[in-house]
């Protein structure tokens, strides 16, 4: 019973010890990131596309999402639009319609 309970530490404190060492870079998410902008229809951009902005920048402003590199994700998450003063806002997905939808400026 003892060495059942030895065993049950040690296996317990090596993975304490290599989740910090497992987590995400955030630095590498954020290279991840790039402009979707032209993959979205708003009203200052008229045209065919499952993808719609409500924004008041509508496209004119770059809308930086991560997905869409073919490995993780084939569509946009996370995405954010910086306002007049360069303060990114989030583009919550309302209205989901397969990869596309409605997104919202928060």
């Amino acid at each position: 019973m003892k060495r059942m309970l030895a065993c049950i530490g040690i296996g317990a404190a090596a993975l304490l010890f290599a989740a910090p060492m497992a987590a995400a870079d955030p630095s590498s998410e954020l290279a991840n990131r790039h402009d979707w902008s032209g993959e979205f229809m708003s009203q200052n951009n008229l045209r065919l596309s499952s993808r719609i902005v409500i924004s008041p920048y509508g496209t004119s402003r770059p809308i930086m999402c991560s997905g869409g590199d073919g490995h993780y994700s084939l569509f946009p998450y996370d995405c954010t639009q910086n306002d007049d003063n360069g303060v990114p806002h989030q583009l919550d997905r309302v209205i989901a319609l397969g990869g596309g939808g409605v997104w919202l400026y928060r």
